[in-house]
């Protein structure tokens, strides 16, 4: 076979392939699916209650329309174990209406946000509106921070504590207390003022806690800036809220003032 001859046979192969690749190609094509154009998510349409759509109520009886009506946020999946701190948990979930948080949630009349202190110990804590009577059974339980210490005086949740000693002392200037606190940021403050309401000094306070939620120790000395009217007062240890910053925590302690008290100027 001449080279002329052999050139043609190897064009003619080179032909052919060509021809077998291109038919497997369109036979290929055909098979696969047909690509499908991503579409645009639509609105879901607002559903209108019927008389024959269920009314989706929680616990406290509260339906997403009687929550949001005062500024309640609601949820159709919440925690069934949101306000009780159980240490189990169905997983499961529930509807409810939640209050708090940064926006300040609220909740419908006749129920109770629950989860604001001392539970998270965040200013953005989120509760879950309860009924009176339950929400009362749950902050019975949860507002405990600590086990009281031994020979010590406490507000209700144990959270600031002083020694008895402290308990109907007389101040002089500048007057000393020491104690130990579980607070938010371990903050809280003091006043002072006389039987007659008058105010004689307040300022802040900071508890040495090694970490969130453990108590640490705590010492205040201040002065009387004004001269007491009566023989006796009332030094108030407490926190301010991080829901509405009202006080909380609050631990009244009886005291005297020296009939010698001077008024001192600190530098």
């Amino acid at each position: 076979m001449s080279s002329k001859d052999r050139s043609l046979v190897r064009v003619t192969y080179f032909v052919i392939l060509i021809c077998v690749l291109v038919g497997a190609m369109v036979v290929l094509w055909k098979v696969l699916p047909e690509r499908q154009t991503p579409s645009v998510d639509e609105p879901s349409p607002i559903v209108t209650p019927t008389s024959s759509t269920p009314v989706v109520t929680d616990r406290a009886g509260l339906t997403k329309a009687t929550c949001e009506a005062t500024k309640g946020h609601w949820v159709d999946c919440g925690s069934p174990c949101h306000g009780q701190h159980a240490e189990v948990c169905i997983e499961m979930c529930e509807p409810q209406c939640l209050c708090g948080g940064i926006a300040g949630w609220q909740c419908p009349a006749n129920t109770i946000c629950t989860d604001w202190e001392p539970g998270q110990q965040v200013p953005d804590a989120i509760g879950v509106c309860r009924t009176q009577a339950s929400s009362m059974q749950v902050s019975s339980t949860q507002q405990v921070a600590r086990s009281k210490p031994e020979g010590m005086i406490c507000d209700e949740t144990n959270s600031i504590c002083v020694g008895q000693k402290y308990q109907e002392f007389t101040l002089k200037n500048p007057f000393v207390v020491t104690g130990t606190a579980i607070a938010f940021e371990n903050q809280f403050a003091w006043e002072l003022e006389d039987a007659s309401g008058t105010a004689l000094g307040k300022g802040a306070l900071y508890a040495s806690s090694s970490d969130v939620g453990q108590p640490g120790p705590f010492r205040l000395r201040a002065f009387v800036s004004a001269l007491p009217k009566t023989t006796s007062g009332t030094l108030r240890l407490f926190e301010f809220s991080p829901r509405d910053g009202s006080p909380i925590h609050r631990l009244d302690l009886l005291v005297g003032f020296s009939q010698t008290i001077r008024l001192l100027k600190p530098y």
